[in-house]
């Protein structure tokens, strides 16, 4: 198979022109999930979902070797798989807000990792969903993801860790500023199965607020069916530091200005 491929595919189409992928895929991890297309991926370096796809379509992503997305969210439904052995970047650049509801599935097969990382305006009320999934031995999934969520907005963030494989990691980080009258809810599940031993979980969630009316609600759960594995949750919420504001004005900047410079630091997460 030649390198650098990104093609375009029904599910149909891709089913006849690769059967033994669409068997192992699709009769197992995916079989409960509907796509209206397929993107395949071989060493693909410059993937933007949002130019190939349009925003109600149901995606699914095969990334083969080593491969770089830019998703902006504006496709609902996404779901990326990295095939065994590989490693797929997908980075949220500029990420608006554009519907209610925008849901990712993460699929890490035999020692394949997948690193997600971006920014989020939240200039609505939503819904967002994301599913890491370790199916294969030694996969990884590592989600860092940063919302500023605007005056009077609510985001509603559900996370799932689910390990089916041994030796598997997974790790979760949600940001949050929550402006004035705003509101972040946020849900993170860990699941470990029987056979996925050796396994490693870590979920946090971090929060500024901005104001006495922003509220923020963290709520984790744990379902553990594995003795020998490393999990960990945890959430804090807080002001901005008054110390640091005032550090910054010693150098002539001023409060508005210090608590950009604050907030985009609290939120530096690999934004281009």
């Amino acid at each position: 198979m030649e390198r650098q491929q990104v093609l375009l595919f029904s599910k149909y189409d891709f089913c006849a022109k690769y059967p033994k992928k669409a068997e192992k895929y699709f009769v197992s991890f995916l079989s409960d999930l509907f796509f209206d297309w397929i993107i395949f991926a071989v060493d693909g370096n410059d993937i933007n979902v949002d130019k190939l796809c349009k925003r109600n379509n149901k995606v699914l992503l095969i990334a083969e070797q080593k491969c770089v997305v830019t998703d902006n969210f504006g496709v609902n439904k996404v779901t990326y798989l990295a095939s065994k052995n590989s490693f797929l970047n997908i980075k949220v650049k500029n990420g608006l807000d554009r519907s209610e509801e925008l849901s990712r599935n993460f699929f890490a097969d035999l020692n394949s990792s997948i690193v997600v990382s971006g920014r989020v305006l939240v200039d609505n009320v939503v819904e967002h969903k994301y599913l890491l999934k370790c199916v294969g031995e030694g996969g990884s999934i590592d989600l860092k993801i940063g919302m500023d969520i605007k005056p009077n907005k609510k985001a509603i963030v559900f996370t799932e860790q689910s390990h089916l494989d041994c030796n598997a990691r997974t790790t979760v980080l949600v940001k949050s500023v929550v402006n004035s009258g705003a509101r972040l809810e946020y849900n993170g599940k860990i699941y470990i199965d029987k056979n996925a031993n050796k396994s490693v979980a870590t979920q946090a969630n971090k929060n500024i607020i901005l104001s006495k009316n922003s509220q923020v609600i963290s709520t984790p759960s744990l379902e553990i069916l594995n003795n020998n594995v490393e999990c960990s949750h945890g959430s804090t919420s807080g002001y901005l530091d008054e110390e640091q504001i005032a550090y910054c004005q010693l150098f002539g900047i001023d409060i508005e200005e210090a608590n950009k410079l604050l907030i985009n630091g609290f939120l530096g997460l690999d934004i281009a």
